[in-house]
């Protein structure tokens, strides 16, 4: 029984892979479009403002100071944040807000 089903999966797979169309990768795209290099920079950029951000978020929000403090010349002098105050929180979200802004840290340094 366990041979019979093996040899109809392997039949069909074979079917399957004649049906399949060969790949085009080997062959020059000559009407591929590149991007410029600051679009790939933007698109690298956003995503890195996203985790400053929410390591500054974490971070004010269980200890009361950002990342100047924890990692001081990561931000590379920018602008501090205006208005963040440590939250009152309990034990258990406190030190889940804390363990994500060090970990976003951790990201940034990365």
């Amino acid at each position: 029984m366990i041979r019979s089903s093996f040899l109809v999966v392997l039949l069909t797979s074979l079917v399957l892979l004649l049906l399949i169309p060969r790949s085009y990768s080997s062959e020059i795209n000559v009407t591929q479009t590149y991007t410029s290099p600051k679009f790939e920079y933007a698109l690298l950029e956003f995503p890195l403002n996203i985790q400053y951000l929410v390591a500054e978020f974490y971070l004010i929000g269980a200890k009361g100071y950002g990342l100047d403090a924890f990692a001081p010349g990561l931000a590379q002098g920018g602008p501090p944040p205006i208005g963040g105050q440590k939250a009152n929180l309990d034990p258990l979200t406190k030190d889940f807000s804390l363990q994500n802004g060090l970990v976003a840290t951790g990201h940034l340094r990365f």
